[in-house]
């Protein structure tokens, strides 16, 4: 990348041997672990039956696994977590929390564990008060993750998009890189030191992920156009944690935008999401080429994953069936808010099939079908089909907002129903 992050200095630091590697993501309302190649995969949860959805995951180094849940269109802190140890087993279930005193909360804003996967890291955005006095707030809240917590969590206040690299916290502040400074008392720290500047490439820096070897960092640097993100890159560069940085850092070679980026413990390989779905290659060879030239190529593992992240979780055992390429069983994903008005144009569900064959939709309120969706799959994988309201509801969609819907879905190989508020 011909625009440096800041200037380039000669790396010392040596790569860390090579060990298994685990992605963990969501993918059709599921919990999922898969082996770095895509071939090899395990179930730990599949969509919850009581209309909550899982909506953000992270995997510690050691191969615990948190993923957080809740009910569409509901508040951040009606959240529930299960935390996994590294062979599929459940060691514990809570709530995300937020410090008291704040109107309105936004959690979890990035998602990570310590290396041990103890504690848990997440941004927050809280606001509180009415306009003219208004009053606005984001940082970063640490939490024990596999036993009672306090009662209110951590709080870092101004310190945003959260990761962590062993026990200390990675976070940015405008458009700097900041690391936790190493102390006993770590990630529960409010010291930190400025790591990488990213202004030079005129992008807002988000979330930062760091090898645990500290020698590889990926970085998320994006752009918004009317309230939507139209860019978004991940560069990667080489050097020592906190300290010097070497040459030849670059843009992976993504398709379009480019988020959740995640690096393996030895930096060998990483992993991002974009257009292609959950994207696994060989870290860069770091020899300025922009983009990147990858020691790996690229392998697509989930067309249609989200949030993908480095551990070292176990395959073995028996997960539940794990998904093959383009077949990941039956399931059904709803859009995170339904409104009575979006149902007059329609919105998209997605529904994933095993074999070819109609895939039906139809939604009742007290009773009356007021909503039909109706598609056909090819074959095994992901459909999308619009639900829309019937003509005698499309004029008066007001009369719907705030009653329940329940939705049926047939399709092959599965049937499901699914209950929702309409908005």
């Amino acid at each position: 990348m011909k625009t440096a992050l800041l200037t380039i200095l000669i790396l010392c630091a040596a790569a860390a041997p090579a060990g298994a590697a685990t992605v963990a993501y969501l993918d059709g309302g599921s919990v999922w672990l898969k082996s770095d190649d895509g071939t090899k995969s395990k179930r730990l949860s599949g969509p919850t039956p009581d209309g909550r959805v899982w909506r953000e995951i992270a995997q510690a180094d050691n191969g615990r696994v948190i993923a957080v849940r809740r009910e569409p269109g509901k508040i951040a802190p009606l959240n529930t977590f299960t935390l996994w140890g590294k062979d599929g087993e459940e060691i514990y279930q809570g709530s995300l929390k937020a410090q008291p005193g704040w109107s309105t909360s936004a959690f979890p804003v990035s998602l990570d564990l310590t290396a041990d996967g103890r504690n848990v890291v997440y941004g927050y955005s809280n606001m509180t008060g009415f306009y003219p006095n208004t009053q606005f707030e984001t940082g970063t809240y640490v939490l024990y993750a596999d036993r009672t917590p306090a009662t209110e969590p951590f709080r870092i206040a101004g310190w945003k998009w959260p990761t962590t690299v062993g026990d200390r916290i990675v976070t940015a502040d405008g458009g700097t890189v900041n690391v936790q400074r190493e102390m006993a008392q770590v990630p529960f720290a409010l010291d930190f030191d400025p790591w990488i500047d990213t202004s030079p490439t005129g992008l807002e820096l988000q979330r930062t992920d760091v090898s645990a070897n500290g020698t590889v960092a990926a970085i998320e640097l994006v752009a918004w156009t009317g309230g939507e993100m139209t860019t978004g890159k991940i560069a990667m560069v080489r050097g020592t944690l906190g300290g010097e940085i070497g040459s030849g850092d670059c843009f992976l070679p993504a398709q379009g935008v480019a988020t959740d980026v995640s690096v393996s413990a030895d930096g060998r390989l990483v992993t991002w999401q974009d257009d292609r779905g959950v994207v696994v290659a060989g870290s860069p060879d770091f020899s300025g080429a922009e983009p990147c030239v990858l020691t790996r190529s690229p392998v697509v593992i989930s067309a249609t994953g989200e949030m993908p992240s480095f551990g070292s979780a176990s395959l073995g055992g028996d997960g539940g069936p794990g998904p093959g390429p383009g077949e990941d069983g039956f399931a059904v994903t709803l859009p995170v808010r339904v409104t009575a008005k979006g149902l007059v144009r329609g919105v998209v569900v997605k529904v994933r099939v095993a074999k070819a064959g109609a895939v039906k939709i139809v939604g009742t309120v007290g009773g009356r079908i007021v909503a039909r969706g109706l598609g056909r799959a090819k074959g095994a994988g992901l459909v999308k089909v619009k639900l829309r309201l019937l003509a005698k509801y499309r004029g008066r969609p007001g009369s719907l907002k705030g009653e329940k819907m329940k939705l049926k879905v047939t399709a092959p190989g599965g049937a499901e129903t699914v209950r929702l508020k309409l908005r």
